[in-house]
């Protein structure tokens, strides 16, 4: 019997953007596919990619090759910064 909905794949690849959690059956994607996968993110934000505790830039024309087997993270910065790695939100404001 058919209740109205239809089977949906949610994607091959998980994507975890600043804990946001997003799919997609492309294997190699760029850093912008993954700014509009979010959905929320500003057009001009620069990512990182978090592998085994280190965070990675990732250049905006970079191809990301993704795995079935694991999930990616990712974390955004609003702007260039100098640092590697992004520096959290709370530091920014104790910081300030």
């Amino acid at each position: 019997m058919n209740q109205g909905f239809e089977h949906q794949g949610i994607g091959r690849y998980i994507i975890d953007i600043d804990g946001c959690l997003r799919a997609t059956n492309s294997m190699l994607v760029k850093a912008e596919e993954i700014i509009a996968l979010h959905g929320r993110l500003a057009h001009d934000a620069q990512l990182v990619r978090e592998i085994n505790g280190e965070t990675v830039p990732v250049s905006r024309r970079e191809r990301i090759v993704l795995s079935e087997d694991s999930v990616s993270f990712f974390r955004s910065c609003a702007r260039p910064r100098l640092f590697r790695a992004c520096p959290s939100p709370r530091f920014e404001r104790l910081a300030a």
